[in-house]
């Protein structure tokens, strides 16, 4: 046996007493391979642990959902994708258009305030003063720049052509951007609170007015930094957090275990004719160290091959 393939399922993935581990304890060589595509969308999720992310997530899919549920509204802003949990790619582009069309959107909800019916008034007062906050605002701003890094992940996982290696490695690369950021976070921060402030000075809201919460002995419901500033604290209680929690999950959901096994992708014809006689014999060892005796005369056939492409 050489690999296992199954859901998130505890009975079945777990790492203590799942049958994914009673198996590899009898065969080492049989690695699990989570789908990766849930995996990504898994990482996404454990970002809801974070309070104003989930409610701004929860904000935005009524925003959307709003303009979607009316033919008239739908024309107002255009067509705004829909925040699917099970469409994985269409989340990261959902939130992205969603934070494109932002001035929009909200320019059009002070106008159904006014105009709509009854229920169209008080749904988008509700709406329009919820989207308006700088907490949201902030928020949805932290959230677009990285789903739209996350996005192309998406699409490769969901790709014809799919090759995990190469999947595995630009994960990797993301990771090592977001440690960058991390690294960097006051000048990164200060980048996305320009844009921010350029939403604030275009909806009417004074800079000057907005004031970061007292910090208080005890406190669960929300972030409780000391800060100087509104800037500080939403660094302090937004971004960081935020960028930790996502390493984090990238790391645990995607760590490089299986990347020696990913190699095997390198066989593929298209692959080894771009590879360089060194890189291919290099990957040859590689494979040949990994599966060892299973592999029987191995290393001639795939040079062999190898040079019969080339």
């Amino acid at each position: 046996m050489v690999g296992q393939g199954y859901d998130g399922c505890s009975t079945m993935a777990g790492k203590i007493g799942g049958v994914h581990k009673i198996i590899a304890e009898k065969y080492p060589k049989a690695r699990f391979y989570h789908c990766a595509s849930h995996g990504l969308n898994l990482v996404v999720n454990d970002l809801n642990t974070l309070s104003e992310v989930r409610n701004a997530i929860g904000t935005t899919k009524g925003g959307i959902s709003f303009f979607r549920g009316s033919t008239q509204r739908k024309v107002l802003v255009g067509n705004l994708q829909k925040l699917c949990e099970t469409h994985w790619s269409e989340k990261h582009k959902s939130i992205r258009k969603f934070n494109d069309k932002f001035l929009e959107i909200v320019e059009e909800l002070a106008i159904l305030h006014k105009e709509g019916d009854c229920e169209t008034r008080q749904k988008a007062w509700q709406l329009y003063c919820t989207l308006t906050t700088p907490t949201f605002i902030d928020t949805l701003k932290v959230i677009a720049k990285y789903s739209a890094k996350l996005e192309p992940v998406t699409n490769i996982l969901q790709s014809v052509n799919i090759n995990l290696l190469e999947a595995s490695e630009h994960i990797q690369g993301i990771v090592k951007i977001l440690l960058d950021d991390r690294e960097n976070a006051e000048a990164k921060f200060e980048m996305i609170m320009k844009s921010a402030e350029s939403n604030y000075s275009a909806l009417g809201i004074d800079v000057t007015g907005i004031r970061q919460p007292r910090v208080v002995a005890q406190q669960i419901h929300r972030s409780n930094h000391p800060s100087v500033s509104v800037t500080e604290y939403y660094r302090k209680s937004l971004f960081i957090p935020y960028l930790d929690s996502l390493v984090q999950s990238l790391q645990e959901r995607f760590s490089e275990e299986n990347k020696e096994s990913f190699e095997i992708f390198c066989l593929h014809p298209k692959v080894m004719k771009s590879q360089s006689d060194l890189g291919m014999k290099k990957i040859i060892e590689n494979i040949k160290r990994f599966y060892g005796n299973l592999l029987d005369n191995f290393a001639e056939e795939a040079r062999t091959c190898g040079n019969a492409i080339k």
